[in-house]
């Protein structure tokens, strides 16, 4: 024992950790999510490893739009609006994507929300609007379902569209204190 030299390990030698372009992690997972994970990872011809990381990515940016558009001037109102309609999906129990009774119940709550909201409480009017105003406001409408609408083509958040809505925003406000 005493002559013989140390074995040699195999493979290649380890990168130090400033050339490693990928962290290791390990966890446990409950058996019934982890076929659900190898089912969709096999789906999206992806490996376990790339499946994982695109779904915690893909959860982070959402993180970020939803951070971006709630912590707008209109925030809280539409935090309302997505509770409203989690609570009539609760109800009735289904989708108003398959329940023309829960879209109907839902478009219903929405518009009378945004009445409230817009008509109700501040004495403005699209008619009056500037061209360039009802543009912007448009475009930021059409962003922000670009952005959010879980029947996107797109699966990851366009983080452009989430710096486009802060800009627009931004502008939005400042349009309104130069008014004042």
């Amino acid at each position: 024992m005493d002559g013989e030299k140390p074995r040699k390990r195999g493979g290649r030698p380890p990168l130090l950790p400033s050339e490693r372009k990928t962290t290791t992690r390990t966890f446990r997972i409950r058996p019934d999510l982890d076929t659900e994970l190898v089912a969709a990872a096999e789906a999206g011809g992806r490996s376990i490893s790339e499946e994982i990381e695109r779904r915690l990515d893909a959860t982070l940016r959402s993180m970020s739009l939803y951070d971006a558009v709630f912590s707008s001037a209109l925030g809280q109102e539409m935090a309302a609006m997505a509770q409203t309609v989690r609570g009539i999906e609760k109800v009735t129990g289904k989708s108003p994507v398959v329940d023309a009774f829960t879209a109907v119940a839902i478009r219903a709550a929405l518009r009378r929300m945004l009445d409230d909201i817009f008509f109700r409480t501040a004495p403005i009017s699209a008619a009056g609007m500037p061209d360039s105003e009802r543009a912007r406001a448009e475009q930021f409408g059409q962003l922000i379902v670009r952005a959010v609408n879980p029947f996107a083509a797109s699966e990851a958040v366009d983080m452009d569209v989430v710096e486009e809505l802060r800009k627009i925003d931004e502008a939005r406000q400042s349009a309104v204190s130069k008014d004042r």
